[in-house]
């Protein structure tokens, strides 16, 4: 039974992080860190086509808060507010030329801006930053691991509606991702500076501030009750009206090509999801454990196996003597079904292999 999976960890340059988040006046870091692993829930009948196609969903923040209230602390009630503001503050605003909705509430002012002129997509985002340093011991070895975990709060937030099943794509290579996403874009007509990929800003909205940021920069703002969901938005900025309202006629979708290389699609993480890379692999915990019949394995994933296991050394952790045991008599079990090669544990040696097998095994040890 297998519950984590590896895969190559593709890494990113990690750029000087200086974050200024005043709870007067905010501004926006444009050389912040971009996440190297990018989380997706969506609903499960979407999940295939946005790995398969690499077909990506755009929606309206204003759509986001006329749902809020349906869906919990997924979303925010007030997106795109970029100024709340005492009575005695008012008349030195200035608005930068947005066009903006002013209500009132309490003895507060608050100023939001028009939605209707950005379309957003949004992923939960590990940053290399998150991953703490535990060593792993596999027998006598100590190994450096890097830990990160996405709490199951987080996955408590999408609220799962009857007949809207949920899945989780993890892409592993976010910033290609992100690339292929924006030179996609560019090909269809939007200018670089209309497309702004940037973490959202977590801030305290019951107090009074001022998004110091052109329009639409206040959509990377978010109360810090959501700070748990680690939010990097991908938006677009509505200057060219024809275009942006011939991408609205298309479902606000855009296909950028087969990603399944660098994504996976899981279940629904109901207990959360960790992370460790070990290496240049990361290695992450499947939502549902996977069965695998060790007679659809070749030679060489079986011998790899049993070498694993009898130096403890397999990517789920430390096992007992008596679970090392257990699987080391299953995997000679299989290999001696497979090929009637035997093993001798104390030699650590193949015996019985004949010339095709050989060629396999020095494959295999070539590789390591």
């Amino acid at each position: 039974m297998q519950t984590i999976k590896e895969c190559f960890l593709y890494k990113a340059k990690k750029p000087v992080q200086n974050i200024e988040n005043a709870m007067i006046r905010i501004k926006l870091n444009p050389r912040r860190e971009m996440p190297v692993i990018g989380i997706k829930i969506m609903d499960k009948k979407y999940a295939e086509g946005f790995v398969k196609e690499g077909v990506v969903h755009f929606s309206s923040p204003g759509v986001w808060k006329d749902d809020a209230q349906a869906s919990g602390r997924q979303l925010d009630v007030d997106e795109g507010l970029f100024c709340l503001s005492t009575e005695d503050n008012r008349p030195a605003l200035k608005m930068d030329g947005r066009a903006f909705i002013e209500t009132k509430d309490g003895g507060l002012y608050k100023y939001y801006s028009d939605s209707s002129e950005v379309l957003a997509c949004c992923f939960y985002g590990v940053n290399k930053t998150s991953f703490e340093k535990k060593p792993v011991k596999y027998g006598v070895e100590t190994i450096d691991s890097f830990r990160s975990t996405v709490g199951c709060s987080y996955f408590d937030t999408f609220n799962e509606k009857i007949g809207h099943e949920k899945a989780v794509v993890i892409i592993f290579d976010f910033p290609s991702f992100i690339k292929r996403l924006r030179n996609t874009l560019v090909t269809m007509g939007f200018k670089p500076e209309d497309i702004i990929c940037h973490p959202v800003y977590y801030v305290c909205k019951s107090t009074p501030f001022y998004c110091k940021e052109p329009f639409p920069f206040e959509y990377f703002l978010k109360d810090q009750a959501y700070r748990e969901q680690l939010e990097f938005r991908v938006l677009l900025r509505s200057r060219d009206k024809f275009l942006f309202e011939r991408f609205k006629e298309g479902k606000c979708n855009i296909a950028i090509g087969d990603i399944s290389k660098i994504a996976s699609i899981q279940d629904y993480y109901k207990d959360g999801l960790s992370f460790s890379i070990q290496g240049n692999k990361l290695i992450y915990q499947l939502a549902t454990p996977e069965t695998i019949d060790l007679d659809d394995l070749p030679i060489e994933s079986l011998v790899s196996l049993l070498l694993q296991t009898q130096g403890n050394r397999l990517p789920q952790g430390i096992m007992s003597k008596e679970e090392i045991e257990k699987g080391m008599n299953v995997l000679e079990e299989a290999i001696f079904k497979k090929t009637g090669i035997t093993y001798d544990r104390e030699s650590r040696t193949f015996l019985n292999v004949n010339e095709d097998i050989r060629k396999k095994l020095d494959s295999l040890f070539a590789k390591k």
